[in-house]
């Protein structure tokens, strides 16, 4: 890309802001561009210098001062035609002033978490090669499995000992991933741009760093990285697509067949499940169906037989229900039963000695499937067929986006992986239009306010963890633990970048071996931190109790105000709904935990009593979550009717001296009993002009309201 930013980076902008952790131009730094000349690997590198040439090439290196950080910038000069393998700049790093290391996984499916300083990353073991290495970057980084160093990709974070954190995030990923790698040892920080080869054009700018460097509280942090990647992406949308980003998506609950039926799927079942929600007025937004509609991976607009009325019957029924219908597709691969695979062997991505790239392996299709070139025109002009037809003919509102990292498998054509991934996810975008994509699969950086929901974890298993693949430090492991941590660890993207898809919960009695905490935790976590909020659950199954605990996640109410602590596989996390604020407990270890309450007055909505200070223990799997009282007058405390307790009731409002309306939200479940504080000396209360009963705990005295 040519540069926008030149006539800035020629002189480095020294920061002066005072921080925990110094920023990185104020740090010695070794800069680095490695590049083909012939068959050999040559190096262009300095120390401390912002600008260094040789024969061959120019590196320049500055940064602009922002409002909180500043914005680091690399500019490379060709003096001919090159072939460039990375740039990187190293920079000292002080370990000692940070309290745990945040680095992005590869894909939305890589674990992602606030690591420990001394944490070690491991590779994938010899044994999980043969079928789990397509999925992360095993075949093209060198993982270094030493204690004390992490790397990861896009953005990275160091959480600080005031609680704030210090971030790095590249802002444009459309010509090369941005790379991170802490090391504690050594005590450096390396950004490098992966370039994989890339063609350079004799006396071109190109700018392959542009990275933002911010430190303070998390949401006003992520805030300004928003607002300024969108704009990078949409002049690169612009430049690649000719339009920018208008999304008109919101957040959603809803249904999707994977994690109960798999491939497993027919007409009859859908319409089933479809019926049990719709007969209800269970008020989901989306109804998806996923994996098992389709003759082949590859040839979509063949439906199988189990399907006898085509896809476009479902979409009519679910829209006629009331809901938004979604439908899954992988269109960057194919399996070989696939008459692509058979009919097209030209369409498909090969290694030097002509063979096809698989892009994984599945048992459930044919074995291995493989990766299709997104830069052929008549894979082009297949895919946007594909989409017109689901889209426009069958009317789908959504499409589910999956193995959508195959689009970048290996290098080709001289362009890098991520500008291949980019360019792909811009050609989706160009063929769904306004309608909505949920990718999953996928590199996050390229993904970022391109698609409208995204996955953000690895799938759920339906137990706690996959011991064997854990056991060969597989990253994408299915895995319940890995999929909570990573939402948790990836809650910043949600309402700035896409919507986060937290995959599904599951409460379900039948076909899964979780524990009945395991799946309450899981519920509460989706329902905290995500924003599509799915589950695969035939709800006709579903016992009373179950069934209540299910409709206490509507409505799905925005959160704001997200802080969150880390202890090991614990969690303490505060956020606002609304007005009201509230206090999370969430212990996803196999350990009890113990927390000190924080100063203030809270309500818990299991016991019916407010609590003041003193210990709170949360046992293995368990989560737990108080509404904080707004000081002590007249206020609305909840119940169990909401996850959240109290967050059901859209107004609360007192209409006269002794009588209190309440209003739900549309779709809210009305008939739990419902804790109000009243102030000293007020008696006798009248709920929508019911009178209703008051007693006495602790020294408050609570109303108890019982539709």
């Amino acid at each position: 890309m040519r540069t926008v930013l030149l006539s800035l980076i020629m002189i480095l902008t020294v920061v002066t802001t005072a921080t925990a952790q110094a920023w990185l131009t104020q740090q010695p730094f070794t800069a680095q561009v490695r590049y083909l000349k012939g068959e050999k690997v040559h190096t262009l590198s300095s120390t401390n210098q912002n600008h260094t040439e040789n024969e061959d090439l120019s590196l320049s290196i500055g940064t602009v001062k922002q409002d909180g950080g500043q914005q680091l910038v690399a500019a490379i000069t060709p003096y001919f035609n090159l072939i460039v393998l990375d740039v990187s700049i190293t920079f000292d790093w002080q370990p000692d002033s940070v309290e745990r290391v945040m680095v992005n996984g590869y894909q939305c499916w890589t674990n992602t978490q606030e690591f420990e300083k001394d944490a070690k990353l491991k590779s994938l073991s010899w044994l999980g090669r043969g079928f789990a290495q397509y999925y992360g970057d095993y075949n093209f980084i060198d993982y270094k499995p030493k204690k004390g160093i992490q790397h990861g990709w896009t953005y990275a974070y160091t959480r600080l000992p005031n609680g704030q954190m210090h971030l790095y995030a590249s802002l444009d990923e459309s010509e090369g991933f941005t790379q991170w790698r802490f090391d504690s040892n050594l005590g450096q920080l390396t950004m490098t741009k992966q370039l994989d080869g890339k063609l350079l054009l004799q006396n071109q700018n190109y700018e392959y760093i542009n990275v933002l460097e911010m430190e303070g509280e998390d949401n006003a942090v992520f805030d300004e990285y928003a607002k300024q990647q969108l704009e990078v992406t949409n002049t690169t949308m612009q430049r690649l697509i000719n339009r920018t980003m208008s999304s008109t998506a919101t957040a959603q609950t809803g249904w999707t067949s994977w994690y109960n039926y798999y491939t497993k799927i027919d007409e009859g079942i859908i319409l089933e499940n479809l019926k049990a929600f719709s007969s209800r007025s269970i008020p989901i937004g989306m109804f998806q169906i996923d994996d098992g509609y389709q003759k082949s991976v590859g040839d979509w607009t063949t439906t199988n037989a189990k399907f006898p009325n085509g896809m476009k019957h479902i979409a009519d029924s679910i829209h006629a229900a009331g809901y938004k219908a979604g439908i899954w597709l992988a269109p960057f691969i194919c399996e070989k039963n696939s008459d692509i695979y058979r009919n097209h062997p030209d369409w498909l991505v090969k290694d030097d000695k002509g063979k096809p790239i698989a892009a994984g392996v599945n048992p459930g299709w044919s074995g291995k499937y493989y990766a299709l070139d997104i830069y052929s025109p008549d894979v082009q002009h297949y895919l946007r067929g594909v989409f017109d037809t689901v889209l426009n003919v069958w009317g789908y509102d959504m499409v589910k986006l999956d193995f959508l990292f195959a689009a970048s498998m290996v290098p080709q054509y001289r362009k890098s992986r991520g500008e291949m991934m980019t360019y792909g996810m811009m050609l989706l975008r160009s063929w769904v239009g306004p309608k909505w994509i949920l990718g999953c699969g996928v590199p996050l950086g390229p993904s970022m306010n391109v698609v409208d929901y995204c996955r953000v974890s690895s799938d759920v298993y339906m137990k706690w963890e996959m011991k064997l693949l854990k056991a060969m430090h597989a990253r994408e492991r299915l895995s319940t633990w890995n999929t909570m941590t990573t939402n948790i660890a990836r809650r910043h993207l949600g309402g700035r970048f896409l919507y986060n898809d937290p995959d599904v919960y599951v409460l379900r009695e039948e076909n899964n071996k979780l524990k009945p905490e395991q799946k309450h935790t899981m519920f509460f976590v989706n329902n905290l931190f995500g924003q599509l909020v799915f589950t695969s659950d035939n709800i006709n199954n579903y016992s009373a109790e179950t069934m209540g605990l299910y409709l206490s996640g509507f409505p799905l109410l925005p959160k704001r105000e997200m802080a969150v602590t880390k202890r090991g596989d614990a969690y303490e996390a505060t956020f606002a709904i609304g007005k009201r604020h509230y206090l999370a407990y969430i212990n996803l270890s196999k350990k009890k935990q113990t927390w000190t309450l924080p100063a203030g007055e809270y309500f818990d909505p299991n016991t019916g009593q407010i609590l003041s200070g003193g210990a709170v223990t949360v046992t293995p799997y368990t989560s737990i979550c108080y509404y904080k009282l707004a000081g002590k007058g007249f206020q609305l405390l909840g119940g169990k009717g909401h996850i959240f307790p109290g967050s059901e009731v859209k107004d609360f409002l007192l209409t006269s001296e002794k009588n209190a309306n309440i209003f739900y939200h549309a779709g809210a479940k009305q008939d739990e009993t419902l804790y109000i504080l009243l102030p000293p000396g007020f008696k006798g209360l009248h709920i929508n002009n019911q009178p209703v009963e008051t007693v006495t705990q602790n020294g408050y005295t609570l109303a108890i309201y019982r539709p």
